[in-house]
């Protein structure tokens, strides 16, 4: 049997490597769990009946990193418009 030769061009063949590796990073970083978008809200209410809100917020804030929890912060910050935030900041470091 004759292999089949496919052609590609140098941007095609850097698409099929870039999905292919965001493809196992993913499988890497979450062992091959998956929680669709649309599903995000009912995980996050599973886990908070099975191990607590205090226990599971705990978890995401480690699991997200500093720079997204800055991310997170900043805009719940403004959105509740914490005035007090720069004189607490300012006490605490």
């Amino acid at each position: 049997m004759a292999k089949k030769q496919i052609r590609l061009n140098e941007s095609q063949l850097k698409q099929i490597v870039n999905e292919c590796v965001k493809n196992v990073l993913k499988e890497a970083d979450s062992y091959g769990w998956e929680v669709d978008t649309n599903e995000a809200t009912l995980a996050y209410e599973y886990m908070a009946q099975e191990i607590g809100n205090e226990e599971l917020n705990a978890a995401i804030i480690r699991a997200m990193g500093d720079s997204a929890l800055a991310d997170i912060m900043a805009y719940l910050l403004r959105m509740y418009d914490m005035r007090g935030w720069e004189e607490y900041r300012d006490t605490h470091i």
